[in-house]
């Protein structure tokens, strides 16, 4: 989450997984975990920019998910490791070559194995 001034922002969701994301696959431990920031009673600033506006910004540990969920079953490391992924595009009209491209990192990455995919 990006903060500049009192608009914050999400970023683009294209990246690595969260360490969250990865504590719910079971690839790692709980205590790895990083705290997320939840923002309250937030509205749109402006949309194509991912901006918007919050009364305030609170931190969330793996603590708190815990206490109300549940710790992960089966716990890490006794996990599953091997995974199926898939790429699906659905669009109304055939996609431009430009729109494709975009897609070749997220496909390489399905292709690949390792950790280094995480």
């Amino acid at each position: 989450m990006h903060r500049n001034s009192e608009s914050f922002s999400t970023g683009a969701n294209i990246g690595p997984m969260s360490s969250l994301e990865l504590y719910l696959m079971g690839l790692v431990p709980a205590d790895e975990v990083e705290d997320i920031d939840r923002a309250v009673n937030a509205t749109t600033v402006n949309i194509s920019k991912g901006l918007f506006e919050a009364t305030e910004i609170v931190s969330i540990t793996i603590d708190d998910i815990i206490v109300e969920h549940g710790e992960r079953t089966p716990a890490y490391p006794n996990t599953q490791r091997d995974f199926r992924g898939a790429l699906i595009l659905v669009t109304l009209e055939l996609p431009t070559d430009d729109v494709i491209l975009t897609l070749e990192p997220t496909h390489k990455l399905l292709l690949a194995a390792g950790a280094d995919c995480i």
